[in-house]
């Protein structure tokens, strides 16, 4: 077998080893006979790789938005009487907001009812005649044009009355916007107009945000969409993340804030954008949480910790057990034949004091987790099997994973 190069592998240096050995040589010249030195095998621990399904905790970097923004516009021109709410409270849906002097509003209002009480005047006066032409015209008492001409006043007649009617309610919907009211319950802001203002049909008054719930936007690496996606798709029926099932997924949604506090309530995916941003790489998604204290507010910058995530036939291993060298990685594994063998293995992430291996590593091989440092290639060893449950469940406890996660790459 050829040696690995030069640390590669963990192993000694090649002129460390050389130097090592004839200091003991030195210092001991009589003291061990070769055979003695060979004859026991070098105790180590090893861990039997076995793919198995992994829980891989997240945290994205998000910023906190409201679930409505809505800007409050005046639908008509006037003066603005009074203001009806308080800066900053909570104001319930329908409540007023400011009051618009209505004087020119209720006179249209009056005028338009008064053409309407004179067009159904001039349409009983028209049935009337109608009523009187039409069975006279039966007895051949007045002529055809006579007839036409008391059908056309009472077609004439009606007409007039819905078109007077049609202005009375547009002038009666004029007259109520004159009383502002909010669209949606939420946090009322700043005024944008002071009483006495003339205001104009389209100007801003105020905006009210509704906090409860508040959403949080945040993307996703594609590579996370990819290997995710299904599992932070909402259902379309219950709003919940679901697997490629249909099924409910455990995907749980929890919310670190600016100042590292995480808050108590949970949240859930409600939007999941179906393209990848070219320009940054990335996926669209939108986390939903209650805020009924309005403790969130908008445009905060918050981290969203996802736990349930799941990685099928993971590989890990103990971090300690890797080497590195620039781009290079390797471990050491212990082949058929009891001898230490190095590979080269190809990492992904690192999840707490685990490693992922994505390439090199096969089901059933013998990995080195400690000692690789008094080892080297071609060595016969006595390998110690590590419980495998054990290191695979303790990196699945909900505490290491609390631990894990300030650790994940953003």
């Amino acid at each position: 077998m050829k040696p690995s190069p030069v640390g590669v592998y963990g192993v000694a240096p090649l002129s460390l080893l050389v130097a090592t050995l004839l200091i003991s040589g030195c210092q001991s010249e009589s003291s061990e006979t070769p055979a003695a030195a060979a004859a026991e095998p070098v105790a180590v621990d090893v861990q039997t790789i076995r793919p198995h399904t992994m829980a891989v905790p997240r945290v994205y970097p998000g910023r906190t938005q409201a679930s409505d923004d809505v800007q409050v516009r005046s639908r008509i021109s006037g003066i603005v009487l009074e203001r009806q709410y308080q800066e900053g409270r909570l104001v319930s849906e329908g409540s007023p907001l400011f009051q618009i002097d209505p004087t020119l509003y209720q006179s249209a209002v009056q005028q338009a009812q008064a053409d309407l009480d004179y067009d159904k005047a001039q349409l009983r006066q028209a049935e009337r005649e109608w009523k009187r032409i039409s069975s006279l015209y039966k007895s051949k008492t007045v002529s055809e044009r006579d007839y036409d001409n008391a059908l056309s006043n009472l077609e004439l007649a009606k007409a007039s009355v819905q078109r007077t009617a049609a202005s009375l309610d547009d002038a009666r919907i004029h007259l109520d916007y004159t009383a502002i009211t909010t669209p949606i319950s939420g946090y009322a802001g700043i005024r944008q107009v002071e009483p006495g203002d003339l205001i104009n049909e389209g100007d801003v008054l105020v905006t009210v945000q509704r906090l409860d719930p508040i959403y949080v936007q945040f993307s996703i690496p594609e590579a996370d969409a990819v290997r995710f996606g299904a599992a932070l798709q909402p259902d379309a029926g219950s709003g919940q993340a679901s697997d490629l099932k249909g099924d409910v997924n455990p995907v749980h949604i929890r919310l670190l804030q600016s100042d590292g506090r995480l808050y108590e309530r949970e949240g859930r995916i409600d939007f999941s954008d179906r393209q990848v941003d070219p320009e940054t790489g990335t996926v669209r998604l939108r986390a939903q949480f209650p805020n009924p204290n309005a403790e969130l507010i908008p445009g905060q910058f918050v981290r969203l910790r996802v736990n349930g995530l799941q990685l099928e036939n993971a590989i890990d291993v103990p971090a300690r057990s890797v080497s590195q060298r620039g781009q290079e990685s390797a471990l050491l594994l212990v082949n058929s034949s009891n001898e230490v063998e190095p590979v080269e293995v190809q990492l992904g992430e690192r999840i707490g004091e685990r490693q992922l291996v994505v390439g090199g590593l096969a089901a059933g091989d013998r990995v080195i987790v400690s000692g690789q440092m008094k080892l080297q290639p071609g060595m016969t060893v006595d390998p110690q099997l590590l419980n495998q449950n054990h290191a695979q469940t303790e990196t699945q406890t909900q505490s290491k994973r609390e631990q894990d996660v300030a650790e994940v790459t953003e």
